[in-house]
């Protein structure tokens, strides 16, 4: 497994977007989110389950994924689509339910955008966003610290790595 790379979050904004464009901004008064890339699966080609006299022939068969985290002190939120919570919208339920998965087949996908921030302009210095993510485990709490929302929960991206751009997306 990759190295874990961890984002503080103070100054910054979080999108959660499904496959339709319907987009939820976080204004966040601190969170973190972080992330690694498993290896891919490799297997070494064999003749009748016996090894090759010499170098060995190692193929990869299976990319990586990525797996991660985020916990969130949420201050805000807003849709310009809908009016859902932030549970809501990652779980397609409520009403989030007509939200479209970022991925083909059954299984709900989110688009999730971190924007990193720089603290005294607030102008976007770096986007990282996770295509294809499956949220696996919510906790969240609407009433939490200070009446505003805390939300912790864990993911899965179907990409071999999370897309990073300068600037906003």
């Amino acid at each position: 497994m990759g190295a874990a790379k961890i984002y503080a979050l103070a100054y910054d904004k979080v999108f959660f977007e499904d496959g339709g464009g319907n987009r939820l901004e976080l204004t966040l008064d601190q969170g973190s989110i972080k992330y690694s890339i498993a290896a891919g699966k490799v297997s070494e080609v064999k003749v009748r389950g016996k090894r090759l006299p010499g170098t060995p022939i190692v193929v990869e068969t299976e990319d990586g994924m990525v797996s991660g985290s985020g916990s969130f002190l949420i201050s805000s939120y807003r849709s310009q689509t809908g009016a859902y919570t932030p549970a809501e919208f990652l779980q397609r339920k409520g009403r989030a339910s007509s939200l479209i998965s970022t991925s083909n087949g059954g299984a709900h996908t989110t688009r999730i955008i971190v924007q990193k921030c720089d603290p005294e302009t607030k102008a976007v210095q770096e986007s990282i966003v996770f295509g294809y993510a499956r949220v696996t485990k919510l906790d969240d709490d609407p009433a939490g610290g200070d009446g505003k929302s805390l939300m912790s929960f864990e993911f899965e991206d179907y990409e071999a790595e999370p897309q990073v751009f300068q600037g906003a997306v």
